[in-house]
């Protein structure tokens, strides 16, 4: 049986904090890239971000998804109240989460989105 060498611990670490770096700045650029696609407006409600402060909402979270399917299709940013009533599956509020992903054509939070709506409706509630 060939045994292969332990990576050295001091360049394992570097490459590490280096990916995580890239990921901090790609980030980053994502949600610059979120604010100004919206045009610092909520994207549910319109007012404007700059007086509420913003979030940003993961259309696509749990299990893990959030950072495999986290893009700029993904994810939006919204005024604290949209981004809270988003969350409790407030009916109006993932409809114009629906509209939005309709508008800029973002299949995988559309699918997502109706997914947690139709749960919704069967169920009542988003388990």
């Amino acid at each position: 049986m060939t045994e292969f060498p332990k990576p050295d611990r001091k360049i394992r670490t570097r490459e590490e904090r280096l990916l995580r770096e890239r990921q901090y700045i790609e980030r980053g650029q994502m949600r610059h890239d979120c604010l100004v696609r919206g045009k610092y407006l909520c994207e549910v409600c319109g007012k404007s971000l700059a007086s509420q402060g913003f979030e940003f909402h993961h259309v696509c979270y749990g299990s893990g998804k959030r950072l495999q399917m986290e893009s700029l299709k993904t994810t939006a940013a919204l005024c604290p109240k949209c981004h809270r009533s988003a969350h409790s599956g407030e009916m109006p509020t993932l409809e114009r989460l629906a509209a939005w992903a309709t508008k800029y054509g973002y299949e995988e939070a559309l699918m997502e989105i109706s997914r947690r709506m139709e749960k919704i409706t069967l169920f009542g509630e988003d388990r």
